[in-house]
């Protein structure tokens, strides 16, 4: 069995990982500045740090899914895009839609306020392009539905990463996302440093494309494929490998 392969769909041995994942994030808002793990310099990027979880959890994201689908691929020689979005659908939409159902009954009943395009780019799963056209949006949006920006890349990577992985096959796909990997930051940079443009704001079509392409998740995706290329067993017979932790 290989090393990303499971019987069912879960691999236990990163369950650890999402755990530390999830209490950066919340660690990280419930101790700002002037707590006492904030204020100390270890705890404060090991433990405050929703920013490292929230990456953990892209680069798990892109490990899992890519995992999951080069396994389908092997065991049944085709990738089916319409299962891969049937679990998806059942997974997610119920309670995402449960949740934006209830904001909009609170609505209704004059309990809350809440802007229209909040609603649209929640449902659509474009937060993440609502806020960054409005440099971080209302406090409706934000407080609302502001944590769904994590969730709408997520989306954005599930609609298109598998037809990727089905129309490109695995050699190309593996390119692709090297290539992410080395052009996207490199843009960002270009972006931010030319002297005539200010940042991203002067840019704001292009600087949304890396974005939408999401290259921290395609550390995991490259992962993936890498322990389908048996990596693993090559680092645990390595003569050096008691420095692969450090």
């Amino acid at each position: 069995m290989h090393p990303g392969k499971t019987k069912g769909s879960r691999i236990p041995y990163l369950d650890g990982l999402r755990a530390y994942s999830i209490l950066l994030v919340i660690f990280g808002h419930c101790f700002g500045p002037g707590s006492f793990l904030y204020d100390n310099p270890i705890t404060k990027v090991c433990l405050v740090n929703p920013a490292l979880g929230v990456h953990i959890f892209f680069v798990l994201s892109g490990f899992l899914i890519t995992s999951l689908l080069l396994n389908e691929r092997e065991g049944t020689g085709r990738i089916s895009i319409r299962g891969f979005y049937e679990r998806r659908i059942a997974r997610i939409f119920p309670a995402f839609y449960l949740y934006i159902g209830t904001i909009l009954l609170l609505v209704a009943f004059h309990l809350m306020s809440v802007p229209r395009y909040a609603f649209y780019a929640a449902a659509t799963f474009t937060v993440n392009f609502s806020q960054f056209w409005r440099r971080g949006g209302p406090p409706d949006l934000n407080f609302v539905f502001g944590h769904f920006w994590t969730l709408s890349i997520e989306e954005q990577f599930y609609l298109v990463w598998p037809s990727i992985l089905v129309f490109l096959g695995n050699r190309w796909a593996r390119r692709l996302a090297v290539a992410s990997l080395a052009f996207f930051p490199l843009f960002r940079m270009a972006i931010f440093y030319l002297p005539h443009l200010p940042g991203y704001a002067s840019v704001l079509p292009l600087s949304l494309l890396p974005r939408v392409v999401q290259d921290v998740i395609m550390w995991g995706v490259l992962g993936a494929f890498m322990v389908r290329n048996g990596l693993l067993q090559r680092m645990k017979t390595h003569r050096l490998r008691w420095s692969y932790p450090w």
